[in-house]
């Protein structure tokens, strides 16, 4: 579930009384010519956009001065992340200029922006701004206005239209679950994998990865002249103003009524269960397939006479795994029991996000899993950010958890933006109410019993950071060095050329133990030389297991390193100077909170053996390339 943003307002200096803020976040600023990021406070009104500090605004345009609003890729520190490209015209309407931001949440800005730019630059004044800028119409990096509307150009927007003649002669020749996956991505845009394979029922992602690449891509060769279907690890979502990563995407765009029917669907609420029931006449029990999801059920019927499909949202929560269905006369009734939450919110658990100190903030937002609104549990000057839930743990199919996982992230890193400081706890960790106290009550007591550790843990990572790197080989440009570079090998090389097949196959041999050797001694002191210069840098160093990389690549080094603040700049500029020695290829991700610098840290709990926060940098990041 990724972030969405609702109008956080909060008080701003440099905003005149009464002007409504409609956005408000903590971000960086860079200005067009400088090098240094600055931080501070975005702020959007009905007029203007702002960049706010604590001694006044550093930026102050009026909304129909902005130009255009797009995305591109910048360097913070030492990664390279999304940030929102502004253009815009001086206060004397002369000279373009641009400014760039990062927020917590971009996709929000974005599509808020667009449409409070579109409206400001509408009817006359859109008209003369247009006549001052002619050299921007058309232009692929700007945003095509519109009298209502401005639309951001990404990667794939402007790939050919698919017509409805050619789609048709691509569907006729495909089997039924490769048309299934390219009707869903014709209609949906963009899918994971997961999604895929959950849409054809198919028993692994190799199932999905063969339909895709052995039969819809060479068929789309063969009838459109290109492949339809093209996976993206980053892609910016116009429509929806997200960031969606390793997704499949559709090769260009189609206009298309769908080759199957939406049945009449109702929901019922009850008391403890909801009851979702299909109008399906004429259809045989057989034909039918139901898709439960903790907030959603897919009702599908494929069959030669016609098909019906369709996805319905949830109410509330429900234990997908036990759903009971039941069809008769034509009418599909599926029954799914709600998850429990407890008889009253007093009742019911508190699930934990992070431990922080105590800020200002009134409202967190429903940022949560699931969309739920967080809040914070203080008990002196630390507090627990928590949301309510169900008493039972989040389980579902792989995508849900993987969206709750993200989601369960993004609420950690919203908190370390807020507070600089922060304790991640796993993902799933929930409070229950223990004897005569309530989750919340429970919450704050453990609080007081954990404060002196919790304290003392929050003062030790002030001012740090987590950054992961990973030290990998360019393999054939490691091998062609090192036989280069040795003598051995290059003689036993030269005399395997003179010799028959069969003693050549020996002296292949030698030389591939001859090779073996050598990278095995050019591995243990490229690892000493490489630890030797990166880890002054950090604080505390994990050295996690190596990887199984991309083809071509062999992973040489895996850490995680505890950084001060002050100290990342040097230490991404020490890992260039690695990757300019030959055959060498960094992965250098981060800033995160400091997932594995923070254990052993124990919460309460029913069962005997008490959690403990666990290390899930891996399961709630992405790489920043």
């Amino acid at each position: 579930m990724r972030l969405k943003i609702s109008g956080t307002r909060t008080a701003c200096p440099s905003v005149t009384q009464g002007e409504e803020i409609l956005l408000a976040e903590q971000g960086v600023y860079l200005p067009q010519g400088r090098s240094t990021w600055q931080m501070g406070e975005l702020c959007l009104t009905k007029e203007r956009l702002l960049f706010l500090q604590p001694h006044g605004s550093i930026f102050d345009i009026p909304l129909t001065s902005i130009t255009d609003v797009a995305t591109e890729r910048k360097r913070f520190v030492v990664v390279r992340k999304m940030a929102m490209n502004i253009s815009y015209r001086d206060s004397h309407g002369r000279g373009l200029h641009k400014a760039w931001f990062i927020t917590a949440m971009l996709g929000g800005w974005l599509d808020r922006l667009c449409q409070m730019v579109s409206s400001k630059t509408s009817g006359s004044m859109a008209e003369k701004q247009r006549s001052k800028e002619p050299e921007n119409r058309g232009s692929k990096d700007h945003l095509v206005r519109t009298s209502t509307a401005l639309r951001i150009r990404s990667k794939g927007d402007c790939a050919a239209e698919i017509s409805r003649k050619d789609l048709e002669r691509l569907t006729g020749k495909l089997d039924p679950g490769s048309r299934e996956i390219l009707w869903h991505l014709c209609l949906n845009k963009h899918a994971t994998i997961d999604e895929l394979a959950a849409l054809i029922s198919a028993p692994t992602h190799t199932h999905v990865l063969i339909k895709i690449r052995q039969g819809i891509n060479p068929t789309a060769e063969e009838v459109l002249g290109r492949p339809a279907l093209v996976f993206e690890e980053s892609r910016f979502d116009q429509e929806s103003g997200e960031i969606v990563t390793f997704s499949w995407w559709l090769a260009g765009t189609v206009a298309l009524t769908p080759p199957w029917q939406e049945p009449e669907i109702d929901v019922f609420d009850e008391a403890r269960e909801i009851k979702v029931i299909a109008d399906l006449p004429g259809i045989e029990e057989h034909d039918i397939q139901v898709i439960a999801q903790r907030n959603k059920v897919l009702v599908r019927v494929d069959r030669a006479e016609g098909k019906y499909r369709k996805e319905v949202s949830l109410p509330a929560p429900v234990n997908a795994d036990q759903a009971v269905t039941s069809f008769n006369n034509g009418v599909l009734v599926v029954h799914l029991k709600k998850i429990k939450w407890g008889k009253t919110m007093e009742t019911a658990g508190r699930y934990v996000y992070c431990i922080m100190p105590n800020i200002v903030k009134e409202h967190w937002e429903a940022i949560g899993l699931d969309g739920q609104a967080v809040y914070a549990i203080s008990y002196k000057d630390i507090s627990a950010l928590v949301h309510n839930c169900p008493l039972e743990p989040y389980q579902g199919d792989n995508e849900t958890v993987k969206e709750w996982v993200w989601t369960h992230g993004e609420v950690i890193d919203a908190a370390w933006a807020e507070a600089d400081t922060v304790l991640p706890m796993t993902f799933d960790c929930i409070i229950r109410p223990s004897a005569g106290q309530t989750a919340e009550e429970t919450v704050v007591a453990w609080l007081k019993a954990e404060y002196d550790s919790f304290k003392a843990k929050l003062v030790e990572l002030e001012g740090k950071v987590e950054l992961g790197v990973q030290v990998f080989w360019l393999v054939d440009v490691v091998a062609k060095t090192t036989i280069e570079a040795n003598k051995e090998i290059r003689n036993l090389r030269q005399q395997m050329e003179t010799k028959p097949k069969g003693m050549a196959y020996f002296y292949q041999q030698k030389v591939e133990k001859a090779l073996k050797r050598e990278l095995e001694a050019k591995a243990d002191g490229d690892y000493r030389r490489y630890y030797r210069w990166i880890t002054p840098y950090a604080e505390d160093v994990h050295v996690n297991d190596v990887k199984r990389p991309a083809e071509g690549k062999q992973m040489l080094m895996n850490l995680s390193l505890l950084v001060r603040k002050g100290k990342v700049e040097q230490l991404g500029k020490e890992l260039e100077n690695i990757k300019k020695e030959e055959g060498i290829d960094i992965r250098f991700t981060g800033p995160w909170p400091p997932y594995s610098f923070v254990s052993k840290l124990i919460i309460p709990e029913e069962e005997e053996s008490p959690r403990t926060i666990q290390n899930e940098r891996d399961r709630i990041t992405t790489q920043v390339s």
